[in-house]
């Protein structure tokens, strides 16, 4: 395994940290000249070319153990360009620094849990094609030959139609049948099915977001809103109120509003691949589905709502809606950071003030 560096020549602010926290004298400083910056281009170019990793391989060095290896989920690509960069923070911002971390976090955590839901929507479309299909064929097989061809010959000379021929194979007592209203369930099924692939994958806007986030803006986060410069790949917004847990009910309301509906999909396929599904008995259940009805794993494959708030913002919040959430089982997070300490202290180590 080759481990190579390339320097982010939209991200780099210059602040030099990563030249005095990387060992062996593997990066430094250079004057600044535009063949210079084309040639990290360039380099960045190559390196964003290359496959991805997998996390099979990052597993492999990082560890529970050792938490700051956590940090090498980084050099997964769409886990690193949570915050790509060309946005105003200072150099060597403290602040950008931890909410880059905290974003790639929860973006390696929510990754996985999106491919197997991907899976899961990929599995019960084959099925249902199988399904269909196996209908299909049961329907049109033909066990005597000698007596088809003699009822084939009766049609008129041209092109036979397909109703035609299965009429011709349908007209004896106790054959089977096409069940044309569970045939349609099925088909319905499969197309709503169809539909929920793009919204997951890399394609169009880049799939679902795995998370979405609330900005606290009357502190010092105004470098995260300069349109269009925002460094942010995920949906966010700027909350000036003073209840910023109550924004973070009302956005997550509209995620699981979004969810239930891939969720009702996979359940109502399920129902049909058992031949369970009844209409009357099953549609309120399915339509009403909510948080509350969700499974374990459908909870787990829901973005979650990131509240990210500096000691100033704090201040002004209401303490009753916070506790709410921190009690409650949604998956709201609160973030505060302290950005009294924003510096980059001598040995290059960003001071990272965590308070919550």
């Amino acid at each position: 395994k080759v481990l190579a560096i390339a320097v982010n020549p939209t991200a780099c602010s210059g602040c030099a940290t990563c030249v005095n926290i990387c060992p062996e004298a593997a990066l430094e400083n250079v004057p600044q000249t535009e063949d210079l910056v084309a040639q990290y281009r360039r380099s960045w170019k190559v390196m964003m070319s290359l496959p991805e990793l997998t996390f099979e391989q990052l597993r492999d060095v990082v560890t529970a153990e050792e938490p700051e290896t956590m940090m090498r989920y980084l050099l997964r690509r769409k886990i690193y360009h949570t915050l790509p960069g060309g946005d105003e923070a200072f150099p060597g911002s403290g602040a950008r620094t931890a909410i880059h971390l905290l974003l790639a976090a929860v973006e390696a955590e929510m990754q996985p849990r999106f491919e197997t839901l991907q899976q899961q929507i990929g599995e019960r479309i084959s099925k249902l094609e199988a399904r269909i299909q196996g209908k299909l064929d049961s329907a049109v097989k033909i066990n005597d030959f000698d007596e088809f061809s003699k009822r084939l010959s009766r049609v008129e000379a041209g092109a036979a139609e397909s109703g035609e021929v299965l009429a011709l194979l349908n007209d004896k007592p106790g054959r089977a049948k096409i069940e044309k209203q569970h045939l349609k369930l099925l088909n319905e099924a499969l197309s709503a099915l169809k539909l929920l692939p793009v919204k997951y994958n890399e394609l169009g806007a880049g799939g679902r977001t795995r998370m979405v986030l609330l900005l606290g803006n009357q502190g010092k986060f105004f470098w995260s809103s300069t349109y269009p410069y925002n460094p942010f790949a995920a949906p966010w917004m700027n909350y000036a109120g003073d209840n910023i847990a109550a924004a973070s009910r009302g956005v997550f309301g509209g995620i699981t509003a979004q969810m239930a509906e891939t969720f009702r999909q996979l359940r109502k396929a399920d129902l049909l691949l058992e031949d369970a599904y009844q209409p009357a008995q099953h549609d309120a259940m399915l339509n009403g589905l909510s948080w509350e009805d969700f499974s374990s794993d459908e909870r787990a494959a829901c973005p979650p709502v990131i509240a990210i708030l500096d000691d100033v913002t704090l201040a002004g919040q209401q303490i009753g809606g916070l506790a709410e959430i921190l009690s409650g089982t949604l998956p709201l997070k609160i973030a505060v950071i302290n950005t009294l300490d924003d510096v980059v202290e001598a040995s290059g180590k960003a001071a990272l003030g965590w308070m919550a």
